[in-house]
């Protein structure tokens, strides 16, 4: 059983609490609205809102399943998808993609992260980073991740330690010396190298790949559906709030060509390569995001402005259109 092959603990989902089969391709979602859009976005028949029995909510995410229509040499085919909310964050993200992991009808398990992210601009000069301006609506296919994660950190077993000279004013009876915090980096990095982390050149954060299979059907999606996307490196950040400034988003524009920011993806990517090397699942996992606001440059949405609303709704509608074409390519492939 799947269920076996991927460790979890504990029920949270209604695809373990049921003790269900789930499609093999998912796509990822922050928001609880984002199942309910894709059912009428994606056209899907035989929708299953799995969160549901018996008029009550089941589990402590929506999922909805069905089936996705495409064209192949003229016949009419169909692909079994997954549209599972993750939550937010990704000590949310680490719960519920794991179990969505457990519970995929066989292989390949493509996960697609379709959500929305604050654009990153240069505060001063665009040419530095050598990437597009980017603006309310547009669309992102991310390559690579780079940040924080303490569900990663902690899964690796590594655990941040405060030493003599980090913070002596808290005065800890018994601290460990900066030695064994050094011993204990490089036993995490021993074994975040096998899962395909590894630091930026500067030691400041992780970063990781999304699996080029995904990427590239991600863009050849959006190309086939005739919409713009632009590529490149996404900033997945622990706190929404703390991580925002415009000072430290120009910085992430130009020290590490960041275009996206967000909070789950660095997670997902993870969890595919730990099911894969741990595991022997063949898991794989990126991302397509809508730009909902951009620093410098257009903030976020009005509420109370309906082209700005709707120019949103466009956008998150595309990333599920896009997610969905890149899993049919994926498939046609991979049979």
């Amino acid at each position: 059983m799947w269920m076996k092959q991927f460790p979890i603990i504990g029920q949270h989902t209604s695809a373990v609490l049921l003790g269900k089969k789930m499609p093999k391709y998912q796509i990822l979602c922050g928001s609880r609205l984002k199942p309910e859009m894709a059912i009428k976005t994606l056209k899907l028949s035989g929708v299953q809102h799995e969160d549901i029995m018996d008029g009550k909510q089941v589990g402590r995410v929506s999922i909805v399943t069905g089936k996705y229509r495409f064209d192949l040499g003229g016949h009419i085919k169909y692909i079994e998808i997954l549209i599972g909310e993750t939550g937010m964050g990704q000590s949310s993200v680490d719960i519920t993609q794991a179990e969505f992991l457990s519970v995929a009808s066989g292989e390949p398990v493509v996960q697609i992260r379709a959500g929305t992210a604050g654009g990153i601009n240069s505060d001063k000069d665009q040419k530095i980073a050598k990437r597009p301006f980017l603006d309310l609506g547009d669309l992102v296919v991310a390559d690579e991740n780079i940040g924080h994660s303490g569900a990663i950190e902690q899964r690796l077993g590594y655990f941040r330690k405060v030493t003599p000279n980090t913070m002596p004013q808290l005065g800890f009876v018994n601290p460990i010396s900066d030695q064994e915090v050094k011993k204990e980096v490089e036993a995490f990095l021993v074994k975040a190298y096998k899962y395909g982390l590894k630091p930026t050149l500067d030691g400041r954060f992780l970063r990781n790949m999304n699996d080029k299979l995904v990427t590239k059907a991600l863009v050849d999606a959006a190309g086939n559906l005739g919409l713009d996307v632009s590529q490149g490196a996404n900033f997945t950040k622990e706190s929404l709030n703390g991580e925002a400034s415009e000072e430290f988003m120009a910085m992430l524009r130009k020290r590490y060509g960041i275009m996206v920011s967000e909070m789950e993806q660095l997670t997902n990517a993870f969890l595919a390569k730990l099911a894969r090397v741990e595991h022997g699942i063949k898991a794989y996992s990126g991302m397509i995001v809508a730009v909902i606001g951009a620093v410098p440059g257009h903030g976020f949405p009005d509420p109370n402005n309906r082209e700005q609303m709707r120019k949103q709704e466009m956008a998150e509608e595309q990333t599920l259109k896009i997610a969905a074409e890149a899993l049919v390519k994926i498939h046609k492939e991979q049979n």
